[in-house]
């Protein structure tokens, strides 16, 4: 095993105690959380290595997710993972980075799902690219939301997001599994915990028009600053990179 077994392992501890924790506080089984492992500038041996330990160790729900950020960076990992023994541990790639209509190609090369559709424009690039490429193949994806406000962060408001929900789950080829956002960037637990709330409150008017492909029944909210208080409300898919795996190599 690779030497930073330890240290990987001493972090998954730590984040499933306070996973325990949070879901203690309200009443929730840990297993309704999983964890997806955000695995920007981190290289395939930590990759595989820690995926190992989440199934192993703490039994978690296979298969085990990644997070991507970056299309050419997730593209060069799952082709030198095609390069290598096929890992014993079921893998499944999301991409949570922001998807330029132009990137599309290569993400849905390596992607099982896209969490970051925004715009319309993108949902329709995503089902060209499906009919031309994949005419066969159902692509879950998230609505980001941007439920902060906050400028520097990509989604759609929360205004236009029922529209755009509705829209995309129009897509033949389109199923819209879940919703994803980011908290405010604050130490305000009740301003960050808002950001949450929301989210879920738009998840349950969703559900109530019992739209065929948009169940969302997932939540992706939560990241190494604020993911008790994700949970807290509700989050079914928390994001974790630096706290699993330290700082970023830039």
């Amino acid at each position: 095993m690779p030497d930073t077994q330890p240290e990987l392992l001493e972090n998954l501890s730590r984040i499933h105690e306070q996973i325990d924790t949070a879901c203690n506080k309200v009443g929730r089984h840990p297993a309704s959380v999983r964890l997806m492992l955000v695995t920007k500038t981190v290289s395939l041996e930590r990759i595989l290595a820690c995926a190992e330990l989440e199934a192993k160790q703490f039994r978690a729900t296979l298969p085990i997710l990644l997070g991507e950020n970056k299309a050419q960076e997730a593209t060069e990992k799952t082709l030198k993972l095609r390069e290598v023994q096929a890992p014993l541990t079921p893998l499944s790639w999301h991409f949570i980075g922001h998807c330029q209509r132009n990137k599309v190609a290569s993400v849905l090369k390596f992607a099982d799902c896209v969490q970051s559709v925004d715009r319309f424009p993108l949902a329709e690039k995503l089902q060209q690219q499906l009919e031309t490429e994949f005419p066969r193949r159902i692509l879950p994806v998230f609505i980001q939301v941007n439920t902060s406000e906050e400028a520097s962060k990509f989604g759609t408001s929360l205004k236009e997001a029922e529209d755009l929900i509705t829209s995309v789950a129009a897509l033949p080829q389109l199923r819209v599994n879940g919703l994803m956002t980011l908290g405010l960037n604050s130490a305000d637990e009740k301003a960050v915990r808002t950001c949450f709330s929301q989210l879920r409150y738009l998840q349950e008017r969703i559900q109530s028009q019992h739209i065929e492909s948009a169940p969302v029944t997932e939540l992706s909210m939560g990241m190494s600053g604020d993911y008790p208080w994700a949970i807290a409300e509700g989050a079914t898919i928390i994001r974790l990179g630096t706290q699993l795996f330290g700082p970023r190599s830039l």
